[in-house]
């Protein structure tokens, strides 16, 4: 209606009642979550989560209706199963979200391959691997990744193949991903560089 055939005008009656509804947009919330971590040996530790968000159920009132936010639980569960000497490393995922009638499941493993390992005596060179990945979200896509680790950074690459009926729509290619991360390193062994 503000929309005059050249241009946009707030000086137009936007013909929209908002006279008496509240507007307010602030409500509570509550979180919550929990993590455990723990190492097998060295080479192989486990971690598993929960957290639940929106515990408050809280509703959000848009023009005298109201909406509750449905609760969500996520769980997941991830590992590194190595050993000593072997140059592969198993990286098992699985993660459950739950929010409302919406339901996501995936499962999968990274396949860690490495080229070179860390210094036995120094901390000079770090460890550098392949990792190829093949997951699952069930009854939606399988999902392959390629990523590259190199002394705390990662660079890598993911693709969707959709499952589902949004195959009709994508023909078959789903969402294409890139990533870029590093993970700061604060280990000061006697080999460190920092302290030479």
């Amino acid at each position: 209606n503000q929309w005059t055939g050249i241009g946009f005008s707030n000086t137009v009656d936007s013909e929209e009642s908002l006279g008496g509804d509240n507007l307010s947009v602030a409500k509570f919330d509550m979180n919550a979550g929990i993590f455990w971590q723990g190492e097998f040996s060295k080479y192989s530790w486990l971690g598993l989560g929960v957290s639940a968000q929106h515990l408050t159920k809280q509703k959000i009132n848009y023009f005298n209706v109201e909406n509750g936010l449905y609760r969500k639980l996520v769980v997941s569960a991830y590992g590194n199963f190595g050993q000593k000497n072997s140059t592969f490393t198993l990286k098992p995922n699985a993660m459950m979200v739950i929010h409302g009638p919406n339901k996501m499941f995936l499962l999968g493993s990274g396949f860690d391959f490495m080229i070179k390992g860390n210094s036995l005596h120094t901390s000079y060179n770090k460890r550098t691997s392949i990792e190829i990945g093949a997951y699952a979200r069930i009854k939606d896509a399988l999902i392959i990744n390629a990523l590259f680790h190199m002394s705390g950074l990662t660079i890598g690459a993911s693709a969707d193949i959709n499952t589902s009926l949004l195959t009709k729509a994508t023909n078959g290619f789903g969402a294409m991903e890139f990533l870029l991360a590093y993970k700061f390193s604060n280990s000061r062994g006697m080999g460190a560089p920092s302290i030479h």
